[in-house]
């Protein structure tokens, strides 16, 4: 009994730990494709967050804000669209971008069953964009 606890335990630890990430990527390479019928064309940007929840609180997600993309914040709700929205808009117009167009948004949750069901839960959000001059 308590080597499977503490092995729930360890694997509960593992989660918290490397919960909580997010990143940006960009595609400069469009091979000569226009993106927008009047702009000149600067890249693709796509941006996702996740992070770890208690119920509705967020224990362990992704920063945000300006220059801190990519780190771990721990209470910070920035596992919604809004908060990526404003990572895609902030980097086109890092990029030289005038316009950000077709964002698209994703957004989903999942319970995580371990160590109580509906309890924790992980959650992730996605979005893209192209930017424009």
């Amino acid at each position: 009994m308590k080597k499977s606890m503490a092995g729930i335990l360890a694997a509960g630890t593992a989660i918290v730990l490397l919960s909580g990430c997010a990143s940006v990527q960009t595609a400069k390479s469009l091979n000569g494709q226009k993106i927008d019928a009047a702009g000149t064309p600067v890249a693709h940007i796509n941006a996702k967050n996740w992070g770890l929840y208690l119920l509705s609180i967020p224990l362990i997600s992704g920063t945000t804000d300006a220059g801190t993309v990519g780190k771990i914040g721990f209470g910070k709700d920035t596992v919604n669209v809004a908060s990526m929205v404003d990572v895609v808009t902030r980097e086109s117009k890092t990029l030289g971008g005038t316009k950000t167009l077709d964002l698209v948004s994703h957004a989903g949750s999942m319970m995580m069953p371990l160590p109580i069901p509906f309890i924790f839960y992980f959650t992730n959000v996605e979005v893209s964009g192209n930017a424009v001059k």
